[in-house]
């Protein structure tokens, strides 16, 4: 799921400041995959505008604890609810990512101003309450949307690849589709139909279970 964040003020708490700093950040696009049941991976950029192609350029985000490709270092972090992985939108993990106490982790390289320690930068705009904007240079993120995207998708393909197992105790609740357009009733029968499908296997192999262990015949 991939969800942009218009720019606006957010108040972001360091390490070592009592209060927290109000800080104009640029535009962020998130990016959350879940495969497997695992937890889910994110990946953090900044954008100069909302992303309309997938040629938009990113940038590093001027945050602590994200890393050089995105990645975020949660640490201690309490991670998103289960109903918030099974929604439609990422309000739940924008909250909790900034509402974070961000520390001295993958601090470097993210300001030309401030090469050495974004949490300047930081404290510098807190002050003259300027906007934080994503620079050229040494901010600037070797990926563009269509690159990340990209990526992600071999991961999955790589994923769905492999060989699948049929799971009788494994109960469907909710499927989500989003972000398919006028496509989306198509998708969603034939989402429904092979729900459908999988449960209609789930009984049968039950009912054939039952009938060995009572001796039917």
């Amino acid at each position: 799921m991939v969800e942009y964040r218009p720019p606006q003020k957010t108040a972001l708490h360091i390490d070592g400041s009592d209060v927290p700093f109000r800080v104009a950040l640029p535009g962020l696009m998130m990016i959350r995959t879940t495969t497997s049941g695992d937890h889910p991976k994110y990946s953090i950029f900044a954008v100069k505008d909302r992303p309309t192609t997938f040629q938009a350029p990113l940038f590093l985000a001027p945050l602590p604890n994200v890393y050089a490709d995105g990645a975020v270092c949660w640490g201690s972090v309490q991670k998103v609810s289960v109903e918030a992985l099974a929604g439609s939108n990422l309000a739940e993990d924008w909250r909790m990512l900034l509402g974070s106490l961000f520390t001295a982790h993958s601090v470097s390289g993210k300001s030309r101003s401030q090469p050495q320690d974004i949490r300047k930068k930081l404290t510098e705009l807190d002050a003259r309450k300027s906007p934080c904007l994503p620079e050229a240079g040494s901010c600037s993120h070797e990926n563009d949307v269509s690159r990340c995207t990209q990526q992600i998708s071999r991961k999955d393909r790589s994923i769905m690849q492999q060989a699948a197992r049929f799971d009788p105790p494994q109960m469907i609740r909710d499927v989500v589709l989003v972000g398919c357009g006028g496509t989306g009733s198509a998708l969603a029968r034939s989402l429904c139909r092979i729900v459908y499908d999988l449960n209609h296997r789930r009984n049968t192999r039950l009912r054939s279970n039952l009938s060995t262990r009572i001796g039917w015949r």
